[in-house]
């Protein structure tokens, strides 16, 4: 998949505005083969002025470990943002087109794989 794929269609997501405020998520983690590894639920809260959007996150793991990041994301133009946290190595790029993203990033597992 990838995003330019999706440019025409709708709805048109925009960070700035999906993330602002209190959001809530859920999802796993898959190893190559697609075996699920990890599961989690998240809370989120995100505030957006002067092109960064600072994104407060909470995950709770299924198997019991909690988490927390904040993201620094940068919007460069209508389709594309940089984003920094405290445990992804260097800067995650993001390209979004209505509502499909392509992310890069690394994040430190703390040894796990």
């Amino acid at each position: 998949m990838k995003p330019e794929e999706y440019k025409n269609t709708r709805p048109i997501i925009k960070i700035e505005e999906y993330f602002q405020g209190h959001v809530k998520a859920w999802g796993m983690l898959q190893d190559r083969k697609g075996n699920v590894k990890r599961e989690f639920e998240a809370k989120m809260f995100g505030s957006f002025e002067n092109n960064l959007l600072i994104l407060e996150e909470e995950f709770f793991w299924k198997d019991g470990e909690e988490q927390k990041r904040i993201w620094k994301i940068e919007k460069i133009d209508e389709h594309n943002y940089l984003g920094t946290a405290p445990d992804v190595v260097g800067t995650a790029c993001l390209l979004y087109t209505s509502d499909a993203a392509d992310e890069g990033l690394g994040v430190d597992l703390g040894g796990r794989r």
